[in-house]
């Protein structure tokens, strides 16, 4: 029986998924990115819960010794993939900058562990 929670993402078969996908199908892979980073970022422990409605948790994670970058990084990534849910037409080229976005997250935390 494993102690992990369902809710909580493998992250790193989200991010093997987005890469496979990246090329062939950035709208699905920039979803996987996001979950990716998402649960990277929350394993490593950084507060995302209500991120989108306020910078409390920019304050948050700084107080805790965390970078705000990465939380900004993500944020920004996170708002493309907000764009592509809310039906909005999302190019190739700000795909590419919401991918290595999430790309750059990885190296900072994967750097920082």
């Amino acid at each position: 029986m494993s102690s992990q929670r369902p809710e909580v993402v493998n992250w790193r078969s989200e991010w093997a998924e987005a890469e496979r996908l990246a090329d062939s199908s950035p709208e699905q892979a920039l979803g996987h990115y996001d979950r990716a980073i998402a649960g990277l970022l929350e394993e490593n422990g950084y507060q995302l819960a209500g991120a989108e409605r306020s910078t409390d948790y920019d304050l948050l994670n700084v107080a805790r010794g965390l970078d705000p970058e990465v939380v900004f990084m993500y944020m920004e990534a996170h708002a493309i993939l907000a764009m592509q849910d809310d039906g909005r037409k999302v190019g190739v080229e700000t795909m590419a900058l919401a991918f290595e976005a999430y790309r750059t997250v990885l190296e900072i935390v994967e750097e920082a562990a």
